[in-house]
């Protein structure tokens, strides 16, 4: 249920072969998961009478349902034997992350990464509220449902990092928080008002730690040649001209989305937009980039007028 093609490679890689994958999301076609079946469904009113499946599987996909109380239910109705739910937990460390505001309320990135039109609520354009279970609201909502029966629910954790540990945007917030924090100190103690004042060892350590850690590794290996130097020069005019720059709207995995990304700017006059095929830790990402700029100037002029237009970054090699 609320299945996709990493389900698909999932289901398939371990030798199962008797599975219906079923979704709302119209894009995906029976072609997709062969050989095994394909239904369009809604997890909140599903299709299939009682006891239709020995089991049903659902991995992230209850919380972007309008009511995943009752989406739940429905797989306890349509399977025999069990259900297995992948979902996140409500815990008192999540808690003490949201109120530090390192995650999010609403599933932004869902959105974002189908061009604002999917993954939401419903797999609508709307973002959807990230609804996180606890232990004994699962039992009640069973029980409730089936009386009847003597419940065996067992609950397993990953013992792996946590997914928002690994999540570049989590790091992000969370390097933003303690540099606003620590900047009076920063400040005080390595005067980092500019790359032109990180004379000591110290200042230039943690400038590349920070950098390190936002995944920014391009910005890391330009300061580093930069700041090897024991003086800092203000021109950085040879550093710039030696690469090639451009304006980045996203990165995707498949070809297809990253045409949908370009046809979407092109709707909204922006110009001269290209897809460029980079091969990247064994799989082929696709970039939707403007045509390249020799200068890191002329790219942000050109930037200027996308300003309130689309989300971008500039970037280079």
């Amino acid at each position: 249920m609320a299945g996709g093609l990493n389900d698909f490679d999932v289901l398939k890689n371990n030798g199962y072969k008797n599975v219906t994958i079923s979704n709302c999301d119209e894009r995906m076609k029976e072609s997709f998961f062969s050989p095994f079946s394909w239904s369009y469904q809604n997890a909140e009113s599903l299709t299939y009478p009682d006891n239709k499946f020995d089991f049903v599987i659902v991995h992230e996909g209850l919380h972007h349902c309008y009511s995943p109380h009752k989406a739940l239910l429905e797989m306890y109705r349509v399977s025999k034997v069990g259900i297995l739910c992948i979902e996140s937990k409500e815990s008192k460390l999540m808690q003490l992350i949201y109120k530090l505001k390192l995650t999010y309320k609403y599933e932004l990135s869902a959105v974002f990464k189908n061009n604002m039109l999917f993954g939401g609520v419903g797999n609508s354009e709307i973002p959807n509220f990230i609804y996180r279970w606890n232990e004994r609201e699962i039992k009640k909502t069973i029980n409730s449902f089936a009386p009847y029966c003597n419940h065996k629910i067992i609950f397993n954790y990953d013992y792996g990092t946590p997914y928002f540990l690994r999540d570049k945007i989590f790091l992000k917030q969370t390097i933003r928080i303690l540099v606003k924090i620590l900047r009076p100190i920063l400040l005080k103690e390595f005067n980092l008002n500019a790359p032109t004042h990180l004379q000591s060892e110290s200042s230039k350590n943690l400038l590349y730690r920070s950098l390190d850690a936002a995944g920014e590794s391009d910005s890391l290996k330009v300061y580093q040649k930069l700041l090897s130097t024991n003086k800092i020069k203000k021109n950085t005019s040879k550093i710039s001209n030696k690469r090639v720059w451009f304006i980045q709207f996203g990165a995707f995995s498949s070809l297809e989305n990253a045409t949908i990304l370009k046809d979407s700017l092109n709707e909204e006059k922006i110009n001269n937009i290209q897809i460029d095929q980079v091969f990247k830790n064994g799989k082929m990402i696709y970039y939707v980039r403007s045509n390249h700029f020799n200068s890191y100037d002329k790219a942000l002029n050109q930037s200027k007028k996308l300003k309130n237009k689309t989300k971008f970054t500039i970037s280079g090699f």
